[in-house]
C-alpha cells in the first residue's frame, strides 16, 4: 500500500479544491487580523513560517531524503509549541521556571502525541519513514512511556512549588491527563489503529486544555 492511499491523504486528494479554498479564506483573515496583533508575536508568527516553508521546500526537493522524513516529528513539534507558547511567551517581561517547566510539558505532550501517530503509521504502512521506523516500534513505545513518566515527575514538582497559583495548577493538572491519555494508546493498538481511532483520541487530548479556560 503506498503512503498516498492512506485515508487522510485520499480524503485531502478528493476534496483539494475546498481545502484550498477554506486555506485561502482563511489566510486573508489571518492577514488582516495578524496587524492587530503586537509585533513580537507577528515576529514569532514570520520565524514560523520562514521555518516550515523551508522544510517543506526541503521535502519537496528531496523527497528521498530520509533525515529529513525522520526530522518531522519533533519539528512539528517545535513548531507547533512554539506557535501555542511562544506567541504567549513573546508578550510577557518576566517568565518564571514554573511557566517554562509548562512550556516544556506541553512540547513533550506534542511529542509524545507525533511519536505515537508514527507508531501506529508505521503499523499500517511498515515501509514508511518515520520516527517509530527509525527507533523501532518497542523502543518507541517505551519512549512514550519514559515521557509519560517525566511529565508526571516535573508536573507533580512544578505543581507543588507554584506559590499556590490555581491557574498554574489547573494546567499542569490537565497536561498530566493529555499525557496519560497519550500513554495509554500504547495499549489497545487493535482497537484504535482500526479506522484512524488513534487520531480522534491523541488529538482530541487537545481540546482537554478548554477546560482550564471554562473553569477559570
Amino acid at each position: 500500500i503506498a503512503i498516498s492511499n492512506t485515508a487522510r491523504h485520499l480524503f485531502h486528494e478528493k476534496h483539494k479544491k475546498m481545502l484550498w479554498e477554506i486555506i485561502i479564506t482563511l489566510s486573508i483573515f489571518s492577514f488582516i487580523f495578524a496587524f492587530t496583533l503586537p509585533f513580537k508575536v507577528q515576529f514569532v508568527g514570520i520565524l514560523l513560517a520562514v521555518v516550515v516553508l523551508l522544510y517543506l521546500l526541503a521535502v519537496n526537493k528531496m523527497p528521498n531524503n530520509k533525515a529529513i522524513l525522520i526530522a518531522k516529528e519533533p519539528l512539528t513539534a517545535v513548531i507547533y509549541s512554539i506557535g501555542v507558547i511562544g506567541t504567549v511567551f513573546a508578550t510577557k517581561s518576566n517568565i518564571t521556571w514554573q511557566e517554562w517547566s509548562i512550556a516544556a510539558i506541553f512540547f513533550t505532550i506534542v511529542f509524545q502525541n507525533l511519536l505515537l501517530f508514527s507508531v501506529y503509521e508505521s503499523i499500517a504502512l511498515p515501509e514508511s519513514i518515520n520516527l517509530a521506523n527509525f527507533f523501532g516500534k518497542q523502543t518507541s513505545l517505551t519512549i512514550n512511556t519514559a515521557l509519560f513518566l517525566g511529565i508526571i515527575l516535573v508536573g507533580s514538582y512544578t505543581f507543588a512549588h507554584n506559590n499556590g497559583e490555581v491557574f498554574l495548577q489547573r494546567v499542569l493538572l490537565v497536561e498530566m491527563i493529555m499525557s496519560a491519555v497519550l500513554w495509554l494508546l500504547n495499549d489497545f493498538v487493535k482497537f484504535f489503529i482500526q479506522n484512524e481511532r488513534y487520531r480522534w483520541l491523541g488529538d482530541g487530548v487537545f481540546i482537554l486544555m478548554f477546560a482550564v479556560l471554562l473553569f477559570s
